[in-house]
């Protein structure tokens, strides 16, 4: 872990690509830019509330969090709004959200936001702030793919 950890908070690097479950090896407040592109959608609702807990812990204040996907919740998946989210309890605020239809116009819509003030929240906090521990988020027999 120390090597994989030195490399990853890396001045030498300018950019890094780190898969989520390494996020917590990242040191706060040091990251210009996340990106998820086509993923968040596909996770489940403890997998949303930690990437955006981690990205909002690791993300600098002025930094930006590049979003690209069908920008829908996916019942039976998850029903975390992470663009709600982002600005209402995590201090970001939407510089842009592409005005488009998805696998219309485009394959995923890109949305970006910007850090804008601190909260520092963990993933308990979060996940109880956004859903309540007594939340039922196994998959249920409603899942389906591309809704």
């Amino acid at each position: 872990e120390g090597y994989l950890s030195d490399l990853v908070n890396s001045q030498s690097l300018a950019i890094k690509q780190v898969p989520s479950w390494f996020m917590t090896m990242i040191e706060g407040e040091s990251v210009d830019l996340i990106t998820a592109t086509t993923v968040l959608n596909e996770l489940n609702t403890a997998g949303v509330i930690y990437f955006l807990e981690q990205a909002s812990r690791i993300c600098k204040q002025g930094g930006y969090v590049y979003l690209r996907d069908s920008g829908k919740c996916k019942p039976g998946r998850h029903n975390v709004n992470y663009d709600e989210v982002l600005c209402s309890l995590l201090g970001f605020e939407r510089v842009h959200w592409l005005d488009a239809i998805n696998r219309v116009d485009i394959f995923a819509i890109p949305r970006i936001y910007r850090k804008v003030k601190h909260c520092e929240k963990d993933f308990d906090s979060l996940y109880d702030e956004v859903l309540s521990r007594f939340a039922i988020t196994a998959h249920g027999g409603e899942f389906a793919q591309n809704l």
